[in-house]
């Protein structure tokens, strides 16, 4: 009978104690994500510097074309 091994699973996400919420938090995600899921207001967080930075919302989808520029009539 072979052995079992017991493995546990990878976690990459860096985490960090938060005296607030008295848990640990994963610092891969936003201050906002991480208010809601800890149930905080997210104001005076100790670790606001830590997280990860909001991704914009208002950056353009592609390029857009001017049709004036390409010489069109």
């Amino acid at each position: 009978m072979a052995a079992m091994r017991w493995r546990a699973p990878m976690f990459n996400s860096p985490l960090h104690y938060c005296a607030k919420c008295k848990q640990y938090v994963e610092l891969d995600q936003t201050k906002e994500q991480c208010a809601v899921m800890h149930g905080c207001d997210g104001r005076n967080c100790s670790l606001e510097d830590a997280f990860r930075p909001p991704v914009p919302t208002s950056a353009p989808a592609s390029p857009s074309i001017d049709v004036k520029a390409t010489g069109s009539k």
